[in-house]
């Protein structure tokens, strides 16, 4: 529960951080930790308007993803003996606290590295979170890992390769929506991920993937949130503003416009959902597809340190 409740943070924060971006209202709140001198778990609601509000329920947001990723941390240490998995928790806390980090020094900064850093960070945590929300899976623990998978190695190479491409999509994500500029790059980019996902999508649909409900399932979740983010991407284009029309104002509750921040949100919330789906199927594939059938039992092999299981 706690690792789910971690994913669901992280999508918040990460849906959260997108309207900050959208409405331009990064600055809006010109201190850190601090709001306008007050603590900020503690400032007053009713003067949380416009840019404000965004930002500092970002803020919040990342607070809260932050406590949740300490508390499943300590579950996870305390009661989980799996040596990969102990490291994943201890990965995503140092994680979380890069990107408050990073948050901060944006803010008082206002250095276009460590937005970029920020918003490509925030996505790849989201992806860690699923890992081991995975690896807590029923589906994984009960895998039945005796028999092998002909097309295994190259399933295999399908799923990091797709999970590749929309890191890379990420990161021109992050600088289109920050900058305008390689706007060409991130749209050829496209071409590649919607390929590689409806590769990865039917391998697990109809292919050796079919086999496990699992794998099955999250196939098709990739088919069609491919289908949905190809559509916003086009939506969001449409709406997109160009850098020089924008206007940020420091320490202002002003915003931007709202169909380019909606329409844009949604494309990067989308994405963030995709990318999530990809790592879910990586791991999956991993697990329940195998080049070779190993000699344990499925519960001897899933107490191996080896195994995320």
């Amino acid at each position: 529960m706690l690792a789910i409740a971690a994913v669901a943070s992280t999508a918040l924060t990460i849906f959260a951080g997108g309207l900050v971006t959208g409405f331009d209202a990064g600055f809006a709140v010109t201190g850190w930790p601090d709001t306008f001198g007050a603590n900020m778990f503690f400032y007053p609601y009713s003067k949380m308007t416009g840019g404000i509000y965004y930002e500092h329920a970002h803020r919040l947001l990342g607070a809260t993803t932050g406590v949740t990723a300490v508390a499943l941390a300590a579950h996870m240490l305390w009661l989980d003996r799996r040596r990969l998995m102990r490291w994943a928790v201890v990965a995503a806390v140092i994680l979380v606290c890069l990107q408050g980090l990073l948050g901060a020094l944006w803010v008082i900064d206002k250095t276009l590295v460590y937005y970029l850093v920020h918003g490509t960070l925030a996505q790849l945590l989201l992806g860690c979170f699923v890992a081991i929300t995975a690896g807590e899976m029923r589906t994984w623990r009960e895998a039945d890992l005796s028999a092998a998978t002909p097309t295994a190695a190259a399933d295999r190479r399908l799923a990091v390769g797709l999970v590749a491409a929309l890191i890379v999509q990420l990161i021109l994500g992050v600088v289109v929506r920050r900058t305008g500029q390689l706007v060409i790059l991130h749209i050829a980019n496209a071409s590649l991920v919607v390929m590689a996902a409806v590769a990865v999508g039917m391998r697990c649909v109809a292919g050796p993937g079919a086999a496990h409900a699992a794998l099955k399932r999250t196939g098709m979740m990739i088919l069609g949130v491919t289908v949905v983010q190809v559509i916003l991407g086009v939506v969001s284009l449409a709406f997109r503003e160009t850098e020089g029309t924008k206007t940020v104002v420091v320490g202002s509750s002003k915003v931007g416009s709202a169909s380019d921040a909606v329409w844009t949100t949604l494309h990067q919330s989308v994405g963030a959902l995709l990318l999530a789906i990809a790592v879910l199927a990586m791991v999956l594939v991993y697990r329940l597809l195998r080049p070779e059938a190993l000699t344990q039992t499925p519960v001897a092999a899933a107490g191996t340190e080896l195994d995320v299981a």
